[in-house]
């Protein structure tokens, strides 16, 4: 190398010091530089000192040979000085989380707030073994691996037993259950299930829904309607749907946000109670009747194997197949010849005193336990009513909850009463009075008047129950 004179001793190298390295670093960096130089610079910071007035008396030494001892001995320095400053580098990023890449720091910087880390768990799977027919009886060892097959673009994953696993031929009849019986909560929170699809149901058709047995009954409509040929069944979607807002879904979100299962890591890790240990599906009762009666060990689990599981349903769904409306709902709206003075609808008169019956101020208080259709439906005595109206307060309209009601008998008769005439069903009900009927007094002069709640008012009939899927 030569020197700015142009002689080659070398001895005007290193005239500067290149150390320490300016550090600068930008926010989120996956590694941070701290190094103040390497070896080179190292080096040649150190010639640059023999050169430097500050040593007057190293100016005797011209050499920049490598081969000569006093360079050795800086270049020895140099490399001390190299590895010093990369593992200090190194200590530097262990201690920021973002740049850590050692465990034990990463539990370090934790415990600055208190923060214990969790331990690691190994991935773990449900795993079920079919036996032969013979032996009767086996036991699956500890350890026994077992490999996963993989799928496009994926890897082989073994897995191995946890513990020992008592093995019998009939146990291969267990399967996992792929249905549950349908309840108010896998209803709202799935829809409804129904057996078949000819279901002749239409999205808008009201259904009744009752928690067996003997519950409330809670109508519902039907927002939702998917058939599927595959499974021979039909989802129904219910809600309510009133006539201002739209349908609104009872139907929720909450199976998304459950956590998935994780297999226990061994038998005594089951979750364990004594309703499940002593319910009618568990095991105990079989086992306990085959440690009584030792006979029983080789038949009573092949019986058990060849009867049909039946799960009860715990909600009954019916179906209105009838929609009707009251008679006399498409009447004028004020008929004169009852009592001219007041000009009453003539709907009300019905209302209150019957379509064919004389009003006077004793109907006031009176509550109707009646109702007449429209029309002549084939309906059967036992038959669910629901009745669903709309009652007008002053320039505001309330719709009213569906009213289920039992009827006590359904009369087939013959009508002709304020300009109409017709075949009607004449409905009683078992309660004093129609609750859905709006009696508020229109004024101090003129009697009660249902006749706008009578004229929106639909009933709904016929109901038939439904099989569930």
């Amino acid at each position: 190398m030569s020197c700015s004179t142009g002689c080659s001793c070398g001895c005007c190298t290193g005239l500067h010091a290149v150390t320490p390295v300016l550090v600068h670093n930008r926010p989120g960096l996956s590694r941070i530089a701290t190094r103040a130089g390497t070896h080179g610079r190292f080096l040649s910071t150190m010639l640059a000192r023999l050169s430097a007035s500050d040593y007057p008396e190293l100016a005797d030494l011209r050499t920049r040979d490598p081969a000569d001892g006093s360079i050795a001995l800086l270049d020895a320095w140099a490399t001390v000085a190299d590895v010093l400053t990369f593992y200090q580098e190194r200590i530097a990023n262990e201690g920021y989380l973002r740049t850590a890449t050692e465990r034990r720091s990463l539990v370090e910087l934790g415990r600055l707030i208190n923060y214990a880390p969790r331990p690691g768990v190994a991935a773990s799977v449900y795993l079920a073994f079919e036996m032969e027919k013979e032996p009767p009886k086996a036991v699956i060892p500890k350890g026994t691996k077992v490999n996963s097959i993989p799928g496009p673009g994926e890897t082989m994953e073994a897995f191995e037993t946890s513990e020992e696993i008592a093995a019998r031929p009939e146990w291969n009849a267990i399967k996992p259950r792929l249905v549950q019986p349908q309840s108010i909560a896998t209803v709202r929170e799935g829809g409804l299930y129904l057996k078949g699809t000819a279901t002749k149901l239409k999205l808008g058709d009201l259904l009744l829904i009752r928690a067996a047995p003997r519950g409330n009954l809670t109508p519902a409509r039907i927002i939702q309607l998917e058939v599927d040929h595959d499974r021979d069944r039909t989802r129904v979607g219910l809600g309510r749907k009133t006539r201002k807002d739209g349908p609104a879904s009872l139907s929720g979100f909450k199976s998304l946000l459950r956590q998935p299962t994780v297999a226990p890591a061994s038998a005594a890790r089951l979750t364990r109670s004594i309703e499940t240990n002593f319910s009618a599906g568990a095991d105990t009762l079989p086992r306990l009747a085959t440690a009584f009666q030792p006979a029983l060990a080789d038949t009573l689990y092949a019986s058990l194997r060849n009867s049909p599981a039946k799960a009860m349903q715990q909600i009954e769904v019916y179906a209105m197949r009838i929609e009707a409306r009251a008679f006399g709902h498409n009447a004028p709206l004020e008929l004169t010849g009852v009592n001219d003075k007041t000009k009453r609808p003539s709907f009300a008169e019905w209302a209150i005193a019957g379509p064919l019956g004389d009003v006077d101020d004793s109907a006031k208080q009176h509550r109707p336990t009646s109702i007449l259709l429209d029309n002549d439906y084939d309906v059967a005595p036992d038959s669910f009513v629901v009745i669903d109206w709309t009652e007008t307060e002053t320039e505001n309209e309330k719709e009213k909850e569906i009213v289920v009601e039992t009827p006590d008998s359904l009369k087939h008769i013959s009508l002709n009463a304020y300009g109409l005439s017709g075949k009607s069903v004449e409905i009683s009900f078992k309660k004093s009075g129609l609750e859905w009927i709006n009696d508020t007094q229109r004024d101090d002069d003129i009697p009660p008047s249902p006749f706008s709640t009578v004229r929106s008012a639909r009933i709904f009939l016929g109901s038939e129950r439904l099989e569930l899927a």
